[in-house]
């Protein structure tokens, strides 16, 4: 059996693609190209494979991800959209808060903190609204908004649908500003 990875191992970042070398050795190693800005996110697969990843970071480059991390602690990055290879492996996860998730893998466990689910609570209408639309809002990452969205789902406070991804309040709630949420 192959070994794989269940998390980011942060390698460091470089200037230049080429010398990425010998910095990815294991399932999850992970460089970032900069020049002047991010530029690319080079990883080993988690899977085992073997095979180099790698993630367009800037929009002036084409269709890009969004890159997800506090500066200090980059071992912490959270990429989004999903990962997913349509060759080779054909692998596909998530990069969320430094750990790599199988799309398919159950989230139950995850921890979101209090003050984000409030948030994220306060933000929902009876309209209903995108995950990633909330999470702009609220300049968090979209995996932590679309787990929350999914807790208060879980909590009854919240329904998803008909189109996925999208959440509403299960029920009219006062507004913090008087009158009731929309």
């Amino acid at each position: 059996m192959r070994e794989t990875a269940s998390r980011i191992t942060w390698k460091g970042t470089v200037a230049r693609r080429h010398e990425v070398g010998d910095l990815l050795q294991s399932p999850g190693d992970t460089v970032m190209v900069a020049r002047g800005r991010p530029r690319l996110i080079i990883m080993l697969c988690p899977c085992g494979c073997g095979e180099n990843i790698v993630i367009n970071v800037d929009e002036n480059a084409g269709p890009a991800w969004s890159v997800f991390t506090d500066g200090a602690n980059p071992s912490q990055l959270t990429l989004y959209p999903s990962i997913w290879r349509d060759t080779g492996c054909g692998s596909h996860f998530i990069v969320w808060e430094g750990r790599i998730l199988g799309v398919r893998q159950r989230r139950a466990s995850l921890t979101i903190e209090p003050s984000i689910m409030i948030r994220v609570d306060n933000s929902l209408s009876l309209r209903g609204r995108h995950f990633s639309e909330v999470a702009n809002e609220l300049s968090e990452n979209p995996w932590t908004v679309l787990w929350a969205c999914r807790h208060l789902v879980h909590e009854g406070k919240a329904l998803e649908g008909p189109d996925e991804g999208v959440f509403s309040l299960s029920a009219p709630r006062s507004n913090p500003h008087g009158g009731l949420r929309e």
